[in-house]
This record gives C-alpha cells, sequence and structure tokens, in this order.
C-alpha cells in the first residue's frame, strides 16, 4: 500500500429502506473501520450528493466520495440507472461503485457488471453476515485499494 495519506474516507450509500440504512449504519460501526457513511434515500439523491448539487451543495463541499454502494430497487432511479449516470460522467466515472442489494439474480448480477460496477455483493439475511460482509468490503477498497482521487 501506498505510504500517502489519505483524505477522510466517505462512502455515499443510497438506499431507500429505513430499516436497512439502519441496519448497514450498526453494521459499520460494528466492523470497526473509521469511514464516514453518507445516507441518501435514492440514485436521484446519489448523483445530486456525488455532483455536491442541490441540498448537498454545501454539505459535502469539501469531502468527495471515496467509494458509492448502490441499492438495485429503489424509488425515483434505480441503482442500475444511477451506476449508467456515475460512468457516464467523466467527473464520476473514477469513484468506484459497488452493488449491495438482496438480489442474486444472474441477470442482475450480469447487468451490474456490464453497467460499470466494481463489485456486486448480496445482503445477507443475518446481521452477523451484514456485518462480516461489511468489514470484508470495507477493509479491501478503504485500506488496500488505491483509489483515485479526481483533479
Amino acid at each position: 500500500m501506498s505510504s500517502a495519506k489519505r483524505s477522510p474516507l466517505t462512502i455515499v450509500m443510497a438506499e431507500d429502506d429505513p430499516d436497512d440504512r439502519l441496519l448497514i449504519s450498526e453494521a459499520f460501526k460494528d466492523a470497526g473501520l473509521a469511514t464516514r457513511i453518507e445516507f441518501v434515500p435514492d440514485g436521484e439523491a446519489a448523483l445530486l450528493f456525488l455532483r455536491r448539487s442541490g441540498p448537498y451543495a454545501e454539505a459535502v463541499a469539501t469531502v468527495g466520495p471515496t467509494l458509492v454502494m448502490l441499492d438495485l430497487n429503489m424509488p425515483r432511479m434505480g441503482g442500475l440507472e444511477t451506476l449508467a449516470e456515475i460512468r457516464a460522467d467523466p467527473a464520476l466515472r473514477h469513484v468506484p461503485v459497488i452493488v449491495l442489494t438482496t438480489s442474486n439474480s444472474p441477470q442482475d448480477i450480469l447487468a451490474s457488471y456490464r453497467a460499470g460496477c466494481n463489485a456486486y455483493l448480496c445482503k445477507p439475511n443475518t446481521f452477523a453476515g451484514l456485518v462480516d460482509v461489511v468489514r470484508h468490503t470495507l477493509d479491501y477498497w478503504l485500506r488496500h485499494v488505491e483509489i483515485p482521487v479526481a483533479e
């Protein structure tokens, strides 16, 4: 790993279900990795957050995302559409995107990778399983992978 000091880590999590947000938030705490998670309710809000516009213009003015986590099934704009928008935007396409969803459908998995996701994870059925997935995922992406910083 590079010896360069990393800037503060921020994960943008697009998740419309309040119960899932709570469980994911608790799983992040239990995983014990120092990072900030910003929840947004859907893909449209995720894009506003990432582009630092609308209600997120001032809230995130100094902190860019380290990575994005998307649920697939959300109102207004789902995960696949959001992923396509991120990959089409030159200012965002470098940001790693992880799909974290309940679907283990081969069609959803293939469509997500074709759209440009960096990883596809199925939400486990237990809280302990979720903590395990979060711990291993964050350990990999936030401790071992060098993530580009936009200029």
